[in-house]
């Protein structure tokens, strides 16, 4: 078949624009191709303010599953339920008004055209304009990829997967129900509420997830991951921020070269790292912890526990209601340890204090009794209730606590909720 003009409105860009529009690989692949014919357009000027507007309206009928592309090099996406099967797009350009407005709107290209299986949408936008693309998305749509050099994009309400990047913006997602890949190269990545899988990168911003219904991927190099609710497994990792998690079902892998972690109610295993900061967990299945210099304290952990600082103290509540824990080990380079263990925990303690100097061991456990070991350091170690997987806690000047979970502290640590009494998307 021959190919024919793609539909245009407005005229080309200027060849100093294409040069700097091409910088950005992934929005220069732009091709002559078929057209789809339009169902309904229209194009109106109108003054607003100090303002004079450009706006284009259409409506496409999507027959068949399409995916819908949009690229723009300098503007706002926000994407929405269509009300029917007809893709609905509405784009507003907008300059000071003046003798030569109209002429540089007219010049800005704005294009709908079909590429094989994608439905693409284009426009460009300027310094001195301001550009806005609203697209309602019909349900049979298999995808939709928003590709921005300068901008903002939100989505809402959308059963469509998504591909969301800008080079300089946010991104924000409310209520999507389908799988979304979002990332900004220097702006903040907001999740209100959705589910589905969720991967989200930002090389210098913050993520902020609400209630996510689904397995979630959060990486930035130097922002904050605050997540409040994940009912699914988590991986959250930043270069120089914070990572705080309210609540999870599944595990939980959480980084940072040098900020805090602060985790909440982890039915899941969580696996911890941080090159300096505190850690704070308040509940858990199983946890792997490990800071280069700052304190740990894990509340309630329910199984095997590694919790290591370089010089910090460590405070953990083991709380095995069956009985065994599974090998665990504490340590601290220098700090104090303090381990709540349960009194009917089958486990091998070995308590290891070096270079005692006015600290010591202590136990409630009767056959924990510490003696020097010959080396200028304390060791204790003992059977409890007939001893089973190994407890090896050790600190270098510092004391060692080991206290009994009370009857009553033990049922409360164990029957922890995770707080989602509201379901997803009220």
């Amino acid at each position: 078949m021959r190919a024919v003009a793609p539909h245009r409105i407005g005229l080309m860009m200027p060849t100093k624009s294409i040069h700097r529009f091409s910088r950005f690989w992934w929005l220069a692949a732009l091709v002559t191709v078929v057209a789809l014919p339009l169902a309904a357009q229209q194009s109106t000027y109108r003054q607003q303010g100090d303002q004079l507007v450009r706006e284009v309206r259409g409506s496409i009928a999507v027959p068949s599953p399409l995916q819908i592309r949009v690229v723009v090099q300098m503007g706002n996406v926000h994407l929405t339920p269509a009300p029917g099967s007809a893709l609905q797009y509405d784009i507003t350009l907008s300059t000071n008004k003046d003798a030569k407005a109209r002429q540089r709107l007219d010049q800005l290209p704005v294009e709908v055209q079909r590429q094989g299986d994608t439905l693409l949408i284009s426009a460009n936008g300027a310094a001195s304009h301001r550009l806005e693309i609203n697209v309602e998305v019909p349900s049979a749509a298999s995808q939709v990829r928003v590709e921005s050099a300068v901008g903002n994009i939100t989505a809402a309400q959308l059963g469509v997967p998504l591909h969301l990047q800008t080079a300089a913006g946010n991104v924000s997602l409310d209520h999507v129900h389908a799988a979304a890949w979002a990332a900004s190269a220097g702006g903040n990545l907001d999740v209100s509420a959705m589910s589905g899988s969720l991967h989200a990168t930002s090389a210098g911003g913050n993520i902020d997830i609400g209630d996510l219904e689904g397995d979630g991927w959060a990486v930035t190099q130097g922002g904050n991951v605050e997540v409040n609710q994940v009912r699914g497994n988590l991986h959250a990792t930043t270069a120089g921020g914070n990572v705080r998690v309210r609540s999870a079902t599944g595990d939980v892998d959480a980084m940072t070269a040098g900020g805090t972690i602060d985790l909440g109610s982890i039915h899941g295993a969580v696996h911890a790292r941080t090159g300096g900061g505190n850690i704070q967990i308040a509940h858990a299945r199983s946890a792997d912890a490990a800071t280069g210099g700052g304190n740990i304290q894990i509340t309630a952990v329910a199984g095997p526990v590694k919790a290591q600082t370089g010089a910090g103290n460590v405070q953990v509540g083991i709380v095995a209601a069956n009985g065994s824990c599974g090998p665990s080990r504490i340590e601290s380079g220098i700090g104090h340890i303090t381990v709540l263990v349960p009194a009917q925990l089958a486990t091998t303690v070995t308590a290891e204090l070096g270079g005692p100097m006015g600290h010591a061991i202590r136990s409630d456990f009767a056959a924990l009794n510490a003696r020097p070991n010959g080396s200028g350091s304390l060791h204790a170690q003992a059977a409890l209730n007939g001893g089973g997987p190994s407890l090896r806690i050790a600190t270098h000047g510092a004391d060692i606590v080991i206290r009994k979970q009370s009857a009553a502290a033990l049922r409360s640590a164990v029957n922890w909720n995770l707080d989602t009494a509201k379901p997803y998307g009220n």
